[in-house]
């Protein structure tokens, strides 16, 4: 009776140790998350953010935000001020609404931006010279939305369709369709390295990925290892061209050599697609991800290993990514309903590790997916970048319009309808897209004019 006894005490412990183990183990649980970084709302919390853009800043110089926000227009910031929408001159469609999808900023201004817009038709892309107070045409007519907006050093704009690719070599006062690449496959996502202005990626669906070396004037196909996954996010090593990360359905992918081999990093995704991916500007090991329903993940080895980023936001889905130009310490992301900031710590800035026969990447530790994914692993062989094809253009960064000239309305009724802008044929008798002249560059020397019409302020 005395064992019998004995047992049954030892049966009582062990079930109740069983439990109350999840409630001894809740503390350490709550206080793992209370130490992962949370993201806070920016104040734009009314609509759909289709692109982020940061304009670079010199000498002090307040950060200028610009957020393309669906069916309402562009919504800017000076620094920490009050978010204002800026659409004087943007055309309107149904119910007076005006529809951003792609946004870039001048890299040597960042008074200067430009957007591509939707319409009933196809789209079109307006520039401003003057922060966003008025924007006018460059390009119209357009047979579909832009699915991508590039801008190279100061002059060079790339504006990539369903179906083609046009560039202007001046700003935007003129426009070339380039030769189509070696494929009937549509447009998903256009990316130029960092480093090498002449080297573009194309991603395409179905498995369709492209590289170009002369700035997009011909392409060769790049896509061994992808299957048939859809190229959805590109983004390339800001030293390194031929390292580059791709953002499809079922994960990331990188490759080490221009595409000439694909292998899955350690982000293998079950039931998320990846819609964004950023690598940070001075380090190509630092790689965020923004997925359809895990929000946005951090990689600081290149792939090897992820961690999520997603308290403060729940579920959502990610439409854009932008990371502050000059501290990268402040990562932005846009979503269905809001747009998100979250303090992030930026790494010191170090090129990516040359590819040696016998360097391989580290295993992962943790993968989001519930399926294993196969550890990335450089090549045996990789040609070296050529030094010649990191030449970027650099120009004096000129102070932004200060941000004393936006006094947000008390209503969000606009004061006055915006004027149609007359376009002037274009210059020579080629077919559409039409092209207008671009607005004149704001170097302090022009005639001042008669203040624009005031900025419609963001519903809180």
């Amino acid at each position: 009776m005395g064992d019998e006894r004995r047992g049954r005490l030892w049966q009582l412990l062990v079930v109740s140790l069983l439990f109350l183990l999840p409630f001894l183990a809740l503390p350490t649980v709550m206080a793992s998350r209370a130490l992962e970084p949370a993201w806070e709302r920016t104040g734009l919390s009314e609509g759909a953010i289709e692109d982020i853009a940061l304009g670079p800043t010199g000498d002090g110089a307040a950060t200028i935000t610009y957020v393309a926000v669906r069916n309402q227009g562009i919504a800017r910031r000076v620094g920490d001020g009050p978010w204002a929408l800026v659409t004087e001159g943007l055309p309107r469609g149904v119910l007076g609404r005006v529809s951003p999808h792609r946004l870039v900023v001048d890299p040597s201004d960042s008074r200067r931006a430009f957007v591509a817009l939707r319409n009933q038709t196809g789209g079109a892309v307006y520039a401003t010279s003057n922060s966003g107070q008025t924007w006018q045409p460059i390009l119209e007519g357009l047979p579909s939305h832009a699915r991508a907006l590039v801008m190279v050093g100061n002059h060079q704009l790339y504006v990539a369709t369903v179906n083609s690719i046009i560039r202007s070599n001046d700003g935007g006062r003129t426009w070339r369709t380039l030769p189509h690449w070696p494929s009937e496959t549509e447009v998903a996502s256009l990316a130029v390295a960092p480093s090498a202005p002449n080297t573009f990626y194309l991603g395409g669906v179905g498995g369709e990925f492209f590289r170009s070396g002369d700035g997009g004037n011909t392409w060769e196909r790049a896509n061994a290892g992808l299957g048939n996954l859809t190229a959805r996010a590109i983004a390339v090593d800001p030293l390194v061209p031929s390292h580059v990360y791709l953002g499809t359905s079922a994960g990331v992918y990188v490759t080490y050599n221009g595409g000439l081999a694909w292998q899955p990093t350690g982000f293998q995704l079950a039931d998320a697609a990846v819609r964004r991916l950023l690598t940070d500007p001075r380090d190509g090991n630092t790689v965020y991800v923004g997925t359809d329903q895990l929000n946005v993940w951090i990689s600081r080895n290149g792939g090897g290993q992820w961690l999520p980023l997603r308290a403060g936001t729940g579920s959502r889905r990610i439409n854009a990514l932008a990371l502050e130009p000059q501290q990268r310490d402040l990562l932005l992301a846009g979503t269905e309903d809001a747009l998100f900031a979250l303090a992030v710590t930026a790494p010191p800035p170090a090129p990516s590790p040359t590819p040696s026969p016998t360097a391989t990447r580290p295993a992962p530790t943790a993968t989001p997916t519930r399926t294993a994914a196969a550890t990335p692993t450089r090549p045996t062989e990789m040609p070296t970048p050529s030094a010649t094809a990191t030449v970027t253009p650099t120009a004096t960064a000129v102070p932004p319009t200060p941000s004393a000239t936006v006094r947000p309305l008390p209503t969000w009724t606009a004061t006055s309808k915006p004027s149609p802008t007359a376009v002037q044929p274009p210059a020579t008798p080629t077919a559409s897209p039409t092209v207008a002249p671009p607005p004149p560059r704001n170097d302090g020397g022009d005639t001042p004019k008669p203040p624009p019409p005031k900025p419609t302020p963001i519903r809180r």
